[in-house]
């Protein structure tokens, strides 16, 4: 049961955009475009190191790949 000011057509009728992933030296990346730009959504990786690299923290934003995985445009993480 969902307690809720928004219709129920709002919440259930409406399409998720399909998340888009890339393979990255040590794991997964999932992410989305918004802006015409590549924006991480979400880390997968067995390594832990690897979650503590601004690279790869949500809102992040991609750009070209090189041969070790991505490089980024100033990584922005909550907002700030």
């Amino acid at each position: 049961m969902l307690y809720t000011v928004v219709s129920e057509y709002d919440v259930f009728l409406s399409e998720a955009k399909p998340s888009l992933y890339e393979s990255v030296a040590g794991g997964r990346v999932e992410y989305s475009i918004i802006n015409s730009q590549r924006v991480v959504k979400s880390l997968f990786s067995t390594d832990p190191r690897m979650y503590l690299d601004k690279r790869y923290l949500p809102g992040a934003r991609l750009s070209v790949k090189d041969r070790s995985g991505f490089t980024t445009r100033g990584a922005k993480y909550g907002g700030k």
